[in-house]
């Protein structure tokens, strides 16, 4: 009996630190999006036509925010 609660008990420790499917979703939506943040930073730094640089600076905005979501 006391080797099967231990054994339950190291399973039970096994599955706390593994991650949910949910949690790995969402770990991998949020990487996304910090990943195009990352790249819509780099095209705002090279960019020179105020059109583009405006809608650069609206598509960093709207990603801070997704992130800011996704934090909070």
């Amino acid at each position: 009996m006391e080797a099967q609660q231990e054994e339950s008990l190291s399973g039970e420790e096994k599955k706390i630190g593994q991650p949910t499917p949910e949690q790995l979703a969402a770990r991998q939506k949020r990487d996304g999006v910090v990943m195009m943040r990352k790249k819509v930073e780099h095209d705002l730094a090279v960019a020179t036509n105020p059109r583009h640089r405006q809608m650069l600076e609206q598509a960093l905005a709207d990603l801070d925010a997704q992130l800011k979501k996704m934090e909070g």
